[in-house]
């Protein structure tokens, strides 16, 4: 039986990703670039496999092996500084956004980026201009950010906390709920709550130990940290707003607690009941 070809491959694979067999994309690419070390597609798509398996350093390397085989790939070089945004390491992304846009400034994601990167540096009008054109460029793939006033944001906050199931309502309440634009970076490049400044939100408060017979439910937490602008860019509307509020908070509280999904309800199964604590402040 003759072996199959780099084209015969990339066929596969593709058909992999296309109908959402993660795992079987990612044995295959990874096979693949070991049979055809110099295909640059074979790299790229190894690269998506293994963005879509979360291992975006692994994925960065990947691309950035792909377009070393192919150094006019301007698009790849936009993706990989949508995975170093992601990953936290935003002087590397700007050094890859400046190069697709100086050479390509009609590439959609690298525009996003730069929007991105315009609001990690506190600069709205070069984020709003940046979000436009991005839109403009690719309709289907981008939208302009929701775009809520403090007062508003808190009212979504405070509908979202009501969505919560009963056992998460109770279990917040009285704990604030603090809204900041953006995550900060201390002066060692290291960011808030040790991930990156794309973070949604966290619950902070004392470690829970990892013991057994430890309840998680009987520690409090200190607070809700939501991050304004990072949940207002993944949504299109202040209903798509108050959905994404209720569905972080929901998961980050049970990311605190270490407890499964399965120990409450759904956070749309139980919109009744009192409210935990509201936000009341906006730095």
């Amino acid at each position: 039986m003759a072996r199959e070809t780099a084209e015969e491959l990339i066929d596969r694979i593709e058909q992999h990703l296309d109908a959402g067999y993660a795992a079987g994309a990612l044995d295959l690419s990874s096979f693949a670039v070991r049979r055809f070390p110099a295909d640059p597609d074979l790299w790229a798509l190894y690269a998506e496999a293994l963005e879509g398996a979360g291992r975006l350093k692994e994925a960065v390397g990947a691309y950035t092996r792909a377009i070393d085989l192919s150094p006019d790939w301007t698009a790849g070089v936009a993706r990989r500084a949508s995975l170093l945004i992601e990953m936290g390491q935003v002087d590397e992304a700007r050094a890859d956004v400046d190069a697709v846009l100086a050479t390509e400034p009609e590439l959609a994601e690298a525009q996003f980026n730069r929007a991105i990167l315009a609001e990690i540096d506190g600069n709205e009008v070069d984020a709003a201009r940046a979000y436009r054109t991005a839109e403009t460029l690719d309709p289907e793939r981008y939208y302009l950010p929701v775009r809520v006033s403090n007062e508003r944001f808190v009212e979504a906050a405070r509908e979202a906390l009501d969505e919560l199931p009963a056992r998460l309502r109770g279990w917040l309440d009285g704990v604030p709920v603090v809204a900041r634009d953006m995550p900060e970076r201390d002066a060692e490049g290291h960011w808030e709550s040790g991930s990156n400044p794309l973070l949604f939100a966290y619950v902070s408060g004392p470690e829970i130990p990892d013991d057994e017979g430890v309840d998680p439910w009987s520690f409090r937490p200190e607070a809700v940290v939501l991050f304004k602008k990072n949940l207002e860019r993944v949504c299109g509307s202040v209903d798509d707003l108050v959905r994404e509020l209720t569905v972080t908070i929901f998961h980050e509280a049970l990311f605190y607690l270490g407890v499964p999904e399965d120990d409450v309800a759904d956070p749309h199964d139980d919109p009744a009941g009192q409210a935990p604590g509201h936000p009341d402040s906006v730095d």
